[in-house]
């Protein structure tokens, strides 16, 4: 979910690392205001007004301490502070057929378009590869332009699979995206 920005490339030093349950009031912050930022306009402002940071980091330090064998979870710092996050592990989708799946790349609103999520994304799909998987997806919003632009960019095709989600009361309509990994 990482549309363009005017804003030019980070300055500073940027490294990519596992999560730990201790990031996780910054990735539920960057999660939900990316959310509130991104989606306003495509989903409903009740779902996005309704979106807690404090829930989203209690799921988040739960989540960093069960990790389920298989899923990867990344943060990138900048200077230090965490300012983004990606989510990988196997495909979930039954037709998947072995490939892994890149389940969620956030950055923080303000920094969107400066390159942290495609150092995210170069990263989670360098680690699946190096796992041996061969391939993998992805899903976004079907009405998330700037998102999908990014992943075309990034090689991912849309594979024509969609699906309708459940959000508590709210349908959110998915697009698949694919692409093929190498261990390079």
């Amino acid at each position: 979910m990482e549309p363009s920005s005017a804003e030019g490339p980070i300055t500073g030093r940027l490294i990519v690392r596992p999560a730990r349950a201790g990031d996780a009031r910054a990735t539920a912050a960057i999660r939900v205001h990316g959310w509130q930022s991104a989606y306003r306009g495509q989903l409903p402002d009740q779902l996005l007004d309704d979106l807690s940071v404090e829930g989203d980091a209690i799921r988040f330090a739960d989540h960093v301490r069960h990790l389920p064998p298989g899923r990867r979870l990344w943060v990138a710092e900048l200077d230090g502070e965490v300012v983004g996050f990606a989510s990988t592990g196997p495909a979930r989708d039954e037709d998947a057929h072995g490939a892994a799946e890149v389940y969620a790349i956030y950055v923080r609103p303000d920094l969107i378009g400066r390159g942290i999520g495609q150092r995210l994304l170069d990263h989670a799909v360098r680690d699946l590869a190096d796992q041996g998987y061969a391939e993998a997806t992805l899903w976004t919003l079907a009405t998330n332009v700037p998102a999908r632009r990014f992943y075309e960019r990034a090689g991912w095709r849309a594979d024509g699979a969609s699906k309708l989600d459940r959000m508590d009361r709210f349908e959110l309509n998915e697009t698949r995206y694919r692409r093929t990994l190498s261990a390079d």
